[in-house]
């Protein structure tokens, strides 16, 4: 886990680059922020934990992949990106680097509550996932 995480937040180092220049193409994204919160935390956490969580804000009490709360928080489950990447063939570490760039976006202002935003926003989080991988490459 603790790799993960170290893994996670190098990755997420590049991206306020990437999120700022692209806010002006967010087709269906009207809310968008300028900035992130200053401080944000990202924590792994059990898909018991997250379906707790889910179920007191959501309604929901199945485990998700990601929550993010405005205030900078992003909750992301690792067990549940371990299951969804199978069907992506990504792994764990490029599932839960998408959670995360998903959460940063969403405390960007980016919606996925209807079918426009949720395509929107799921270009924009691969656009930014792909960069991500290729400069992590890069520096490889």
């Amino acid at each position: 886990m603790r790799k993960l995480a170290r893994r996670l937040r190098r990755s997420l180092a590049f991206l306020p680059t990437g999120v700022p220049k692209t806010r002006a193409k967010a087709k269906g994204q009207s809310k968008l922020k300028t900035e992130l919160p200053p401080a944000i935390e990202i924590s792994l956490v059990s898909a018991e934990a997250i379906g707790q969580v889910h179920a007191e804000f959501l309604d929901d009490p199945s485990p998700t992949d990601v929550i993010t709360f405005d205030h900078g928080e992003i909750l992301v489950c690792p067990a549940v990106a371990r299951e969804q990447g199978k069907a992506y063939r990504r792994t764990l570490e490029e599932e839960v680097l998408l959670y995360g760039i998903h959460g940063l976006l969403h405390l960007l202002g980016w919606s996925d509550l209807t079918p426009v935003k949720r395509a929107s926003m799921a270009r924009e989080q691969e656009r930014i996932w792909r960069r991500v991988l290729a400069l992590e490459r890069a520096k490889a």
